[in-house]
This record gives structure tokens, sequence and C-alpha cells, in this order.
């Protein structure tokens, strides 16, 4: 199989082959090795990086969101600092919802509106650990988060 792929660290855990769960960065180019079935609908990608092979578990419908076939570097034009808070899974105001997606995964829930001047959105992300964030945008634009 051996294809390169961007593995998107916001969508799954991922252990290394004694089972050990580790930190890749967001968005590190991979090799795919292999992709098994387990039980279900879930499955284990396989895949290589930095000479090293790890596992990522995942429902079977969640791949196309995990592993990306063409490189987001290219496809997104964004600035250095910007590509470094996504591959730190951090976010701030005057990011668009593509950065903010890049960084974080799929909101929880969301509410958007559109009026005569444009849209407002609302994304709301539930977390165990330091409380739900609330995320507010104007015209695809961050404008605040707040932590309920």
């Amino acid at each position: 199989m051996l294809q390169n792929q961007w593995v998107h660290t916001a969508h799954t855990l991922i252990s290394d082959l004694s089972g050990n769960y580790v930190n890749i960065k967001n968005l590190a180019q991979v090799k795919l090795t292999k992709v098994e079935r387990n039980i279900g609908d879930l499955i284990d990608a396989y895949f290589v990086y930095k000479g090293k092979t790890y596992k990522a578990p995942m429902v079977k419908s969640d791949f196309k969101y995990v592993f990306y076939t063409s490189n987001p570097y290219q496809q997104y034009k964004f600035s250095q600092k910007h590509w470094r808070q996504i591959e730190e899974h951090t976010i701030s105001t005057g990011m668009t919802s593509d950065m903010v997606y890049l960084s974080w995964g799929w909101y929880d829930q969301n509410m958007k509106n559109t009026y005569s001047w444009g849209t407002t959105e609302f994304w709301v992300y539930e977390r165990s650990y330091g409380g739900d964030k609330y995320l507010y945008f104007v015209n695809d634009v961050l404008q605040s988060i707040s932590t309920y």
C-alpha cells in the first residue's frame, strides 16, 4: 500500500504498536501501510511516521476525515503562524472556519444564520477537560472564543 497521506490527528487517537498513546504533529505526512477491519464498522489504519509504525483505530466512515490524500499545505495558502497553530491544535480569533476545522476537527453542534450583510455561525466543541468551547464566526472569520 505505502501511500503518502497527511494525518488529521484531531479526529483520532494514535498509538504505537505496544498500545501506548502518542502525540503526532497534526497534518504530519505519513505513509499508510495497511488498513484492517476490526469489529463491525471499526478499522485499524497502520502508518509509518519518522521510521516508526503507528495504529489509528476508527469507524470506517471517519477514514476520509483522518487521512488526506492531497497535501493540505498546498491546498490552503495559510500563513506560517496559522499552520503552526493548526499543527499544535490551537486556535485564535481571526482564523477562518477552514483553519479552525483543520486544528480542532468537527464541532459537536453548530448554528448558522444568513443576513443581508453576511453570515454568522456558532460552533460548540463539547470537551470533558477544560469546559465546552463556544466559537462565534462572522463572515467565516472567528470573532470570539468562550469557555463554559
